[in-house]
């Protein structure tokens, strides 16, 4: 049975159930449901039943509830029903020897951590995230990117979606990844009423000789999260790159358009060297219009990324990208971490599209109305 979360036949399905009558497969917090922002706790996963550790600890109690005491038989030596003591010391250390084992084998592999992630931790995991969001009229496209960071990207990652509407849980599946760059991304669309209490869940499953195991790390976030505040009425189309923080929007007419992030380097000359030095570097993210071609050029969006202390550095003469030779750079719009620019030479080739792009960047820069941190 297939639930539509609102995409048209034509795309992508991302909900299914094999049956109605099956119970969709989850993976579910530990039942200390104590989900703050940002919040990890961890648990010991073991398979359904008793472990290891339980059977040993029931079984030396059922021996010890045997034992009678009888009086002493000889010089020295007790019999403890028909079993001499010498026989319990060795059962003794042999059961204490698989006791330590089972102990320290627990930790190793089967410890499971679940995190909460939003906009403000996002770049604090082990594991590299990139979320990127799109509103298609009544639908948001999701697309998250993962890749090994700290922590290494396993072999046999996982990843599931649960839609909710309200409190009631409407569909729950597994989602399908695809490989890119040494990461993995899963895409899919969940309709605009329905983000408030869904969930993506990722997990970076552990594994033995490639086979699974019934841990991992587990990392998870509220779609509503990561979608964005509402767009211009004339740009339905909603760029939002969560790493920082970032939303620029679109008219319909860019719908498919592709994005790009390549690294700029700031230079500064230094005096005492006599030479070029490079004093930092940062994204620099570029929107595309999905007509471009090598032989018919469109005007892109590039807009630089700066944290708040580059862009000190750059407006007191301390950096500037070497991306750009001369012009300014103007600055769109900045949040606590991160001011976001363009370069006022980016549309100097006058290409298709220019003077479209002029009025995307105003009608963005007139939605934010946020002050300039240097006004001109």
């Amino acid at each position: 049975m297939s639930i539509d979360l609102g995409a048209p036949a034509s795309r992508r399905q991302v909900a299914r159930i094999d049956s109605p009558l099956k119970t969709p497969r989850l993976i579910r917090p530990p039942v200390r449901h104590s989900f703050g922002s940002g919040e990890s706790f961890s648990e010991v996963g073991r398979p359904a039943g008793k472990s290891t550790l339980s059977i040993l600890i029931n079984f030396w109690t059922s021996q010890i509830k045997r034992i009678r005491t009888f009086p002493m038989r000889g010089a020295g030596q007790y019999l403890y029903g028909n079993v001499s003591l010498k026989r319990v010391m060795r059962f003794t250390r042999t059961f204490l020897l698989v006791l330590f084992a089972a102990c320290t084998a627990l930790p190793a592999n089967a410890v499971s951590m679940f995190t909460q992630l939003d906009s403000h931790n996002l770049g604090d995991q082990r594991l590299n995230f990139t979320i990127e969001t799109n509103r298609l009229a009544a639908l948001v496209h999701f697309k998250v990117f993962v890749q090994s960071g700290q922590a290494t990207l396993t072999s046999i990652p996982s990843a599931s979606l649960q839609v909710c509407d309200g409190t009631n849980q409407i569909a729950s599946c597994s989602l399908q990844k695809a490989q890119r760059d040494n990461g993995v991304i899963y895409e899919f669309d969940v309709s605009s009423k329905y983000l408030e209490k869904s969930r993506f869940t990722f997990g970076n499953m552990a594994e033995s000789n490639g086979q699974p195991m019934p841990a991992g790390d587990f990392y998870w976030f509220y779609l509503k999260d990561f979608a964005g505040g509402d767009s211009p009425p004339d740009l339905p189309i909603r760029y939002h790159n969560a790493q920082y923080n970032f939303t620029f929007s679109l008219p319909a007419s860019w719908r498919g358009y592709s994005v790009s992030v390549q690294q700029w380097e700031g230079e500064t000359y230094s005096p005492a060297e006599d030479k070029t030095i490079i004093t930092g570097h940062g994204p620099m993210i570029t929107l595309r219009l999905p007509q471009w071609k090598t032989n018919d050029l469109y005007q892109d969006i590039p807009i630089v990324v700066f944290t708040r202390t580059q862009w000190d550095d750059l407006n007191h003469g301390h950096l500037w990208p070497s991306l750009f030779a001369g012009g300014a750079m103007d600055e769109i719009w900045h949040n606590q971490n991160y001011v976001f620019a363009m370069s006022s030479r980016y549309n100097w080739g006058e290409l298709n599209g220019a003077h479209e792009v002029t009025e995307i960047i105003g009608q963005n820069r007139a939605a934010n109305k946020m002050h300039q941190l240097y006004p001109d």
